[in-house]
């Protein structure tokens, strides 16, 4: 789905990073707070409707519009900034369940180190995105002088 709006040269690889990045924020995180939230008989139906998640939410969700497109420096910049909003509601859920709940808090523990492994790797992948444009910029006017 994100090579549906993502453009650049470097594209392939940060594709492969946000398929890889996303399969953990689902396959791990996500399952496990919707399992875990049925466990404690907490249901929160507004989490259906994606349009309705600036309601209640700390940190505000834009999906991408049909037809949007962006960089991969800009890709990567949401990334940073949604992984920070992740940690620090993390931190939130952490400190809400650390005298209550410890089976939640363990693993929201778990998951907090992967959001900051995951926003340090996409700090680390925009900074190798951006060394290679310039890279590739110096090589495009280098040509272009001796033409």
């Amino acid at each position: 789905m994100i090579g549906n709006v993502l453009t650049g040269k470097e594209r392939p690889a940060i594709e492969k990073f946000f398929v890889e990045t996303a399969e953990d924020e689902y396959g791990d995180h996500a399952k496990w707070l919707m399992k875990r939230m049925k466990e404690l008989n907490i249901y929160c139906n507004e989490m259906n409707d994606p349009a309705s998640w600036n309601t209640f939410a700390a940190h505000k969700y834009t999906a991408p519009a049909y037809g949007d497109v962006m960089n991969t420096s800009q890709a990567l910049t949401i990334a940073i900034q949604m992984e920070k909003d992740a940690i620090e509601t993390y931190k939130a859920f952490e400190l809400a369940t650390r005298d209550s709940d410890p089976v939640s808090n363990q693993k929201i523990r778990e998951i907090l180190a992967d959001e900051r492994r995951t926003r340090k790797a996409s700090a680390r992948t925009k900074q190798q995105s951006n060394a290679s444009r310039k890279q590739n910029q110096t090589k495009r006017a280098s040509i272009k002088s001796k033409s």
